[in-house]
């Protein structure tokens, strides 16, 4: 065991190794998005788990395997995340268009 149970932890005296608790993960989040302050995007940690599953599906990524990775309980909650990337929904078009030209 390496002593540290957590991914992300506290640094502070009072709660040094603990845990950082949700606030300060919106408080990270909140100032993050005020100091980029890219316009019509809004900096969460939810939005990052949207991207995450939207990264693994286009990587194609078994969906039961994203939903897991997500520690949902359903698929059709999964599906709600894992949305395909303006990418890869261009690629499939170029695609289309190209099978489409060969007829």
């Amino acid at each position: 065991k390496t002593g540290v149970e957590y991914i992300f932890v506290s640094h502070s005296t009072n709660n040094l190794g603990e845990p950082i608790t949700r606030q300060t993960i919106i408080n990270f989040f909140s100032d993050l998005d005020e100091a980029v302050g890219i316009k019509g995007v809004k900096l969460t940690a939810h939005t990052l788990r949207h991207t995450h599953a939207s990264e693994l599906q286009d990587m194609r990524v078994d969906i039961n395997v994203i939903k897991e990775r997500l520690g949902h309980g359903s698929i059709e909650t999964t599906a709600k995340y894992a949305k395909p990337s303006v990418k890869t929904l261009s690629l499939s078009y170029e695609r289309f268009l190209a099978q489409r030209g060969q007829e």
